[in-house]
C-alpha cells in the first residue's frame, strides 16, 4: 500500500477508530497483528506486514484472524484509548495516538507506529507525533486491488487508485476499506502458504543434498572395500617375509608368492612387519564389512531420495491442510534455534500476576522443553502440578532483584494448575523451586524433567483477574 492510499484508508477509517478502547492485541503468523476494539465492541483492526501484503484495515471482530499471543514490545497498548489517528511524516506510515489513565488519574500517552514501508513493523512509541491526514483527492475514492505472481511464484498484492501494469486479477471498490479487507481475506492464506512452502522446499533441498552426499560417501565406501583382498593378501606377505621388514621405511618392496612380482606396501614406519600386517588385516575387515552393509545402505538411501522428490513436487502443489503436514514433518530447527524464534514461531501463554511479573506456560511437550531448557533462567521460578499431567510453568525474574511476594507465587501456582489435567479440581497440589534445580535426564522424552528441591502450594485452579485464559 503506497502512501496515497494509506492517506485515503486513513482519512476513512479514522472516525471509526477515535475513541475507541483497545481490548486485545493478537500477534498472527509472525506477519499480522490484530486490535481488538471496544466502546462499543465488535471492530477489529488488522494490520498486515507480509511481503506483498502491506495493508491496515477494520473488520468485524468475528471475521478477524484469531489465536496468537500478545507481543511484548506491544503490550502497554492494551487498555489504550485512541485518541487520534494520522499519518507518520514520510512513506506508507500511519500513527494511532493512544491515552490511559493510571488508577490514581494521571495520563499517559503514547504512539502505535505503522509502518508499511521498505522494512514494514509496528512499534509503540511514547514520543510519537501525528502529521496532519491528507485527505483523498477527488476521483479517487475508488480502490483497485492487484494481484500478480514474480518469478518465484510469490503473491504479490497491491491496493492503489490504479491497476499495476501487470497485474492478473484486478477487482475495483467504492471503499478502501472494502479494498483492503478484501486483499487480506483473499490473499493472506496464498501468501502464508507461499512463505511456507518455501520453508518446506528448502527444508527438503537442504535434507536431498544430505541424503545425496550420503550416497557418494557408500559408494566410495564401496570402492575401497574392493581392496579388501589386495589388503589382506599384503598383510599376508608382510607376515611370511617379515625377515626382509626395513623397519624405518614408510614403503617396502617384497617379492610375491609367485617368487617373480615386486609388491610395494605403504606401511608405518615406526611399527614393525607384525603390527603393519595387522592394521591391514582390520581395514581389510573394515572393507568386507562395508561391502557386506553399503548395497543395503544405497538401497535405502536411493528410496529415501525418491520419496524426498516426490514430496518436493507435492509440496509445490499443496496448500492449507496438507502443506501444514508437510511443514510439519520437515520441521527440522534445533532447540537453540527455536529458542532465538520462540517469539515468532514456538507459542508460550503468557500472563501477569500481581507485582508485574511475567509468567510463560508450555502449550505442548516441545514447548515445555524449550520453555524449561532454553528461555528459563536459573533463577526463574519453576512450577508444576504435583502428580497431574500439566504444562510447565515460569514465573521469570528477568533481572529483578526482589523475590516474587507470595501473592504472586500463589497466582502463578493457581496457572499451573488451571493448565494441568487437574484444572477442574477444588484444589490442587502445585510445587515451585528456581529452575536451576530442574533437570532434563538423558535421553528423556520431551517435557519430562527432575527436581532437586521444591516446595508445594495447595491452590485452586484459576486465572489472576486481568488476564484472558487461553
Amino acid at each position: 500500500m503506497n502512501r496515497l492510499g494509506l492517506t485515503a484508508l486513513v482519512a476513512e477509517i479514522a472516525p471509526r477508530l477515535e475513541g475507541r478502547r483497545v481490548l486485545r492485541v493478537r500477534a498472527v503468523g509472525g506477519d499480522t497483528t490484530a486490535f481488538e476494539l471496544g466502546d462499543p465492541a465488535g471492530d477489529t483492526l488488522i494490520v498486515s506486514t507480509a511481503p506483498g501484503l502491506r495493508l491496515l484495515c477494520l473488520a468485524a471482530t468475528g471475521d478477524a484472524p484469531r489465536g496468537g499471543d500478545t507481543p511484548q514490545r506491544l503490550r502497554a497498548a492494551k487498555g489504550g484509548t485512541i485518541s487520534s489517528v494520522g499519518l507518520g511524516l514520510g512513506g506508507p506510515t500511519a500513527v494511532v495516538a493512544l491515552s490511559r489513565r493510571d488508577p490514581v488519574g494521571l495520563e499517559s500517552k503514547a504512539a502505535l507506529i505503522i509502518d508499511l514501508g521498505r522494512r514494514p513493523g509496528i512499534s509503540l512509541d511514547t514520543m510519537g507525533r501525528i502529521a496532519p491526514i491528507t485527505p483523498a483527492g477527488d476521483g479517487r475514492s475508488a480502490a483497485a486491488v492487484s494481484s500478480w505472481r514474480d518469478d518465484t511464484g510469490r503473491t504479490h498484492v497491491r491496493i492503489g487508485a490504479s491497476p499495476h501494469r501487470n497485474a492478473e486479477h484486478e477487482m475495483r471498490f467504492d471503499s478502501w476499506n472494502e479494498a483492503a479487507r478484501f486483499a487480506y481475506d483473499e490473499y493472506a492464506g496464498a501468501m502464508r502458504d507461499d512463505r511456507r512452502r518455501s520453508e518446506v522446499l528448502r527444508s527438503l533441498a537442504r535434507t536431498l543434498k544430505r541424503k545425496r552426499r550420503a550416497v557418494e560417501r557408500v559408494k566410495r565406501g564401496l570402492e575401497q572395500a574392493g581392496r579388501s583382498p589386495e589388503l589382506r593378501q599384503k598383510g599376508q606377505l608382510l607376515l611370511a617375509k617379515k625377515h626382509e621388514f626395513r623397519r624405518g621405511q614408510s614403503v617396502q618392496r617384497l617379492t610375491d608368492f609367485d617368487g617373480e612380482t615386486v609388491v610395494e606396501i605403504e606401511v608405518d614406519p615406526r611399527l614393525g612387519a607384525v603390527e603393519n600386517a595387522e592394521a591391514l588385516f582390520r581395514r581389510a575387515k573394515k572393507g568386507e564389512r562395508v561391502a557386506t552393509r553399503s548395497p543395503q545402505r544405497l538401497g535405502e538411501l536411493e528410496r529415501d531420495i525418491e520419496k524426498l522428490e516426490r514430496e518436493v513436487d507435492a509440496a509445490r502443489d499443496a496448500s492449507g491442510v496438507g502443506l501444514g503436514k508437510l511443514a510439519d514433518r520437515h520441521d527440522r530447527r534445533t532447540p537453540r534455534q527455536d529458542a532465538r524464534k520462540h517469539d515468532e514461531k514456538i507459542r508460550f501463554r503468557r500472563y501477569t500476576v500481581s507485582g508485574g511479573w511475567e509468567v510463560l506456560v508450555g502449550k505442548s511437550n516441545r514447548d515445555n522443553d524449550l520453555l524449561t531448557q532454553r528461555v528459563a533462567a536459573p533463577s526463574d521460578l519453576w512450577f508444576h502440578a504435583r502428580q497431574a499431567p500439566g504444562s510447565h510453568v515460569v514465573l521469570r525474574r528477568a533481572g529483578r532483584k526482589e523475590h516474587p511476594d507470595k501473592r504472586a507465587i500463589l497466582e502463578t501456582a493457581a496457572i499451573a494448575a488451571y493448565h494441568s489435567k487437574a484444572g477442574k479440581s477444588s484444589k490442587v497440589a502445585v510445587l515451585y523451586t528456581e529452575k536451576r534445580h530442574v533437570r532434563k535426564p538423558r535421553g528423556a522424552k520431551p517435557g519430562l524433567v527432575t527436581v532437586s528441591r521444591e516446595e508445594v502450594v495447595l491452590v485452586r485452579p484459576a486465572i489472576p483477574t486481568g488476564n484472558d485464559p487461553e
